[in-house]
């Protein structure tokens, strides 16, 4: 009761149920810590026999207990919507781009599938909230050459400070990348004036920076927007 009480989420919500949910570890440490103690004491009650074989029976059939009772809720061996989703974002992007990413469910995929199993090692994705960061400026080694960090860290303009605005990360790195330059999710930060220099082009499931000038008639993006307005249409 204490830890709900303190979180004030509305659980209600799924989605705060949700997140409420990977904190449940916690306070389950302490039940498990007074179960064990308890289960020793009551062995040492009993004869040594006894107590061991008691014991044994006691966790076999409180362990098929659990895996009855909780393995269907647990099973998502046929859950594969987030495999899905992260292949659609990689796959949709030109060999050797940049992916700057700003949401867990986006994040967390891509880079299971980059990492575990070797999915487009061709491009490069980083995290932009963890870029705000002043520790980040220990991690532009991780990166090396292959991307330049004009700053120590990812910042507002106003306060910026040792940092870089998202217009100087995209001026530093814009020709190292042919592939392009592509956001997941929404910038940290209200700016602007990276409008200035480059259009911002939908791709699949993230959006493409592009410097301004280089959008002919054969990039299709005015056949693009036409389909989809007749699609919206079509659909309300």
């Amino acid at each position: 009761c204490v830890f709900p009480s303190l979180a004030n989420l509305p659980l209600s919500n799924p989605l705060l149920y949700g997140v409420h949910q990977r904190f449940w570890m916690q306070p389950n440490i302490f039940f498990f810590i007074f179960s064990g103690i308890g289960s020793v004491k009551l062995g040492e009650m009993l004869p040594k026999e006894r107590a061991t074989a008691g014991t044994a029976v006691l966790l076999a059939v409180l362990l098929a207990y659990s895996v009855t009772t909780n393995y269907p809720k647990v099973d998502l061996s046929d859950d594969i919507w987030f495999d899905y989703y992260a292949r659609s974002v990689l796959e949709g992007l030109p060999p050797s781009s940049l992916l700057v990413i700003n949401y867990d469910q986006q994040w967390t995929s891509v880079r299971y599938l980059q990492e575990c199993e070797g999915v487009r090692p061709d491009i490069i994705s980083i995290n932009l909230s963890m870029m705000s960061y002043m520790w980040w400026k220990t991690k532009h080694e991780v990166y090396g050459d292959l991307v330049s960090f004009p700053g120590t860290n990812y910042a507002p303009a106003k306060v910026k400070g040792t940092g870089f605005t998202w217009h100087e990360l995209l001026d530093a790195n814009i020709d190292k990348f042919p592939g392009g330059i592509y956001l997941g999710g929404g910038l940290n930060y209200q700016e602007s004036s990276h409008m200035q220099d480059y259009d911002v082009v939908p791709w699949g499931l993230s959006k493409r920076f592009v410097k301004k000038g280089q959008l002919t008639e054969g990039d299709g993006f005015k056949e693009w927007i036409v389909e989809s307005r007749r699609v919206v249409y079509e659909l309300t």
